[in-house]
Formats: structure tokens, C-alpha cells, sequence
């Protein structure tokens, strides 16, 4: 046998591997909602996910990298890291929100899905269907709708929280973007993860202006707690704010 016929049967598994790593991820979520059936969606009781925050605004704020820890649907604590540690943790829970301003000693207190603070880079628009891709829900609120869903060619409507939303797909069932009058989600790069196809990143917008970018550089489901981390406890010297009230 030549020295080139012994080379042909790795070369093949070469280009063979090539090929599985360059072929689109297909979703199965999403090829069954474009085939007309709603499957059943179960998120996983909980997760840890690393993240890079990029902030659109002002132009060329330097991003961040930030912890999840989420329960979805109900809790979720943003861990922000600065140049010397935690500079900044955000815990929701049930509607109600709190911001830890560490490098300041400030907290600040809100209601609401939205983080919007006069004066801060970071924007977290309907932190729940901002963060839903990341356990594998692109969709906000398809599972909790209102009514049924339409679809017609690759659109998807359907109707939460007195809102209208659409979702487009492509042809491998990964969603490309999922708007509503007030939010716009376009996602990156679909990956399997598990059982379950996640984006890469989604990139946010509000009334046609990018607010910030979000990549998944990591998660883990339901990860063993050393500690509750949804525990929050506000340092007593910390000066408190309302979110709203002059500053």
C-alpha cells in the first residue's frame, strides 16, 4: 500500500469531523413550534452561568463579566465583577429588585422587570425575557400565553402579558430574533447544550436603540449550592435609595 492510500482514511476522518463541527445546530424546539405543535417546555429548577455584559450605551462602555444565579421564572442574582472584585449584585425576586452599588456603598431598591438607573451604563430590560435563552427559552412567555399561537412561514405570534410578540426562525429551527413593541431580542450562534439548544448571545434593543449584549461563556444546571445565593443581605453602613427618588 502506498505511502498516500494510508493517508486517504485519516484525511477522510478529518474532513468527516469538519463537516459534523460546520453543519447547523438543529433545534428540535424550534422545528416543532415551525411544524404547528407547541411542545412541553420544563426549565431546570436552577442554574450557574458565566456571562460577558457588553453595555451599548454610552458608545464604547467597556464590558464586564458577571455570575448568574438563576431559578427561572422566579429569582435571579447578577453577580458584576469590576477591576477588584464584585462591583455591583443585583438580586429580583417576584417583581421587586435590589442593586448593591459596592465601589459607592449605596443600595437602591425597585420594583418592576426593568433595571433603568439615571447615571449607570447597565440597563437590564425585562430581566426575564432578557435572560430566558440562557436555560433554553427565547420565547418570552410562549409558554405562558395568552390565547393561541399563529405561525405563518417562519413567524411565530402569540400574546403575554397584554403584549404582542413575534419570533422568526431559520431553517434549522434556531430563532433569529423575538420582538414586541416595547423589546427586541436578536439571538447569536445557536450551540446544543444538553437536551436543549441555547444562543451564544442575544443583543437587546428598546424603542430601535441596542441597549447591551449578553454572551453565555458557560452554565451549569442545578448546580449544589455551598450557600444560598439568593440570599442577599444589605450591609448596614450602605446609604438606601429608591429607585426614582432624586440622589
Amino acid at each position: 500500500m502506498s505511502r498516500f492510500a494510508k493517508f486517504i482514511p485519516g484525511l477522510s476522518i478529518l474532513i468527516s469531523s469538519f463537516l459534523l463541527a460546520c453543519a447547523p445546530t438543529r433545534d428540535p424546539l424550534g422545528l416543532s413550534l415551525l411544524r404547528g405543535r407547541v411542545p412541553d417546555f420544563l426549565p431546570p429548577d436552577s442554574l450557574r452561568a458565566d456571562l460577558e455584559i457588553v453595555p451599548r450605551a454610552p458608545p464604547g462602555a467597556p464590558s464586564v463579566s458577571a455570575r448568574l444565579y438563576a431559578r427561572p421564572h422566579r429569582s435571579y442574582r447578577l453577580e458584576i465583577f469590576g477591576l477588584i472584585g464584585v462591583a455591583a449584585s443585583y438580586l429580583w425576586e417576584n417583581g421587586r429588585w435590589v442593586l448593591l452599588l459596592h465601589q459607592r456603598r449605596e443600595v437602591v431598591f425597585g420594583d418592576g422587570d426593568s433595571l433603568e438607573l439615571e447615571g449607570q451604563a447597565l440597563r437590564l430590560p425585562d430581566v426575564q425575557a432578557l435572560l430566558g435563552f440562557i436555560w433554553g427559552e427565547p420565547l418570552p412567555g410562549l409558554w405562558r400565553r395568552e390565547g393561541d399561537v399563529a405561525l405563518s412561514g417562519d413567524t411565530l405570534r402569540w400574546n403575554f402579558h397584554g403584549e404582542k410578540w413575534w419570533a422568526r426562525f431559520d431553517a434549522h429551527g434556531a430563532c433569529q430574533e423575538a420582538v414586541s413593541p416595547s423589546l427586541r431580542l436578536g439571538y447569536e450562534k445557536p450551540r446544543r447544550f444538553g437536551a436543549r439548544v441555547i444562543p451564544d448571545a442575544v443583543e437587546a434593543w428598546t424603542d430601535g436603540h441596542p441597549v447591551l449584549r449578553l454572551r453565555l461563556r458557560g452554565v451549569e444546571d442545578n448546580p449544589a449550592w455551598k450557600k444560598d445565593p439568593f440570599a442577599l443581605p444589605v450591609p448596614p453602613d450602605y446609604v438606601r435609595h429608591r429607585a426614582g427618588e432624586s440622589r
